[in-house]
């Protein structure tokens, strides 16, 4: 009898164990490893939820500024997790960048340093970066560039790049004297200089090479100043003399003694006095013009 007892409990337990074992291997057959779908397209997160068994669900729609439109921001539960197949996964897909957040840059060239500063920050920017730098062109303590240019949308916050003019830039007169006068338009123009360019007779120097400049070598001038350049010639010139100040008649007298062929342009002028005078002419006196080149005389009218 103690030998039937023995093996009906030997059994019941071989059973038991079978059971429990069976019951292991079924749920683990039914278990399902959740993929990592968050930044992912959601069609294909979709398609790698379904293809594990599982089942999406859109749990919300939710601004983000990190994750583009139409891409999974979130999911729960998390990848990796193990869940029983047909399960739910939630996630949250971005609506992309909230239209709210962005704001338009504003135009601050020409402003002043602070006037800009106001307005970036009135905009919701702010100045990431100040440097100042010589110009031609705007007064010191202006704004002469922007980065981002105007308009340009921008987050909230976001930084943005100036520049101020320090003036214009001092620069010093080359000494010039002896070379080739194409040389020294281009370094002179280099230097951020306009140049006029006037000959004279030259025997001492081969044509096309500098007898001088104006203003002298050594003299300190605005970038974007004016400099005259004398330049050796053989051509036959004639200096022109001073005629302003006396009267047209004297002043034709004199141009026809030289053989100066010329036109006159009536101005108005404030006095009587000046009335019939020679109040300025072109080019100016001491320049040196070629055979049979018209000057112009400015009469007081």
């Amino acid at each position: 009898m103690s030998a039937a007892y023995f093996l009906a409990a030997v059994f019941l337990t071989l059973f038991i164990l079978f059971a429990v074992n069976y019951s292991n291997l079924k749920t683990i057959a039914n278990l399902a490893i959740v993929p990592e779908v968050e930044k992912m397209f959601y069609d294909n997160a979709r398609t790698a939820i379904e293809s594990s068994g599982l089942i999406i669900e859109k749990q919300s729609d939710s601004y983000s500024s990190d994750v583009p439109q139409d891409y999974i921001v979130s999911q729960n539960p998390g990848p990796g997790s193990q869940v029983i197949k047909g399960s739910k996964i939630e996630v949250v897909v971005s609506k992309g960048e909230e239209t709210s957040s962005m704001v338009k840059t504003p135009n601050i060239i020409g402003l002043n340093n602070e006037e800009a500063k106001k307005i970036i920050t009135e905009a919701g920017l702010k100045i990431s970066e100040s440097l100042n730098e010589p110009s031609a062109i705007f007064d010191p303590g202006m704004v002469i560039s922007q980065d981002p240019l105007a308009g340009k949308d921008l987050k909230r916050n976001d930084g943005v790049k100036i520049k101020i003019s320090s003036g214009k830039n001092i620069l010093t007169i080359p000494d010039v004297a002896g070379y080739d006068y194409l040389y020294v338009v281009s370094q002179l123009e280099s230097m951020g200089l306009h140049v006029t360019i006037n000959r004279e007779p030259g025997m001492q120097l081969m044509p096309g090479k500098v007898i001088r400049i104006s203003p002298e070598a050594g003299t300190q001038v605005n970038e974007g100043d004016l400099v005259n350049i004398y330049i050796s010639t053989t051509e036959e010139m004639i200096q022109m003399p001073d005629v302003t100040q006396i009267s047209t008649e004297k002043a034709i007298s004199i141009l026809q003694g030289l053989n100066i062929p010329y036109d006159i342009s009536n101005v108005a002028t404030s006095y009587d006095v000046q009335k019939n005078l020679v109040v300025s002419q072109m080019p100016a006196p001491g320049t040196y013009i070629s055979i049979g080149e018209k000057v112009l005389l400015l009469v007081g009218n």
